[in-house]
């Protein structure tokens, strides 16, 4: 709510090797599922 779901990215950085891969889905799905889809949508987008 401070920063506002405009300034806010979900950032995957694949391929490197500090990445979320191959569990990036399962990762956003942990840290993303509460939030509303749109909600969701705007930061993965």
């Amino acid at each position: 709510d401070e920063v506002g779901v405009d300034n806010i990215t979900f950032e995957t950085d694949y391929p490197h090797t500090d990445s979320t891969w191959p569990d990036t889905k399962q990762v956003a799905e942990d840290m993303m599922g509460h939030l509303p889809a749109d909600v969701v949508w705007k930061i993965v987008r």
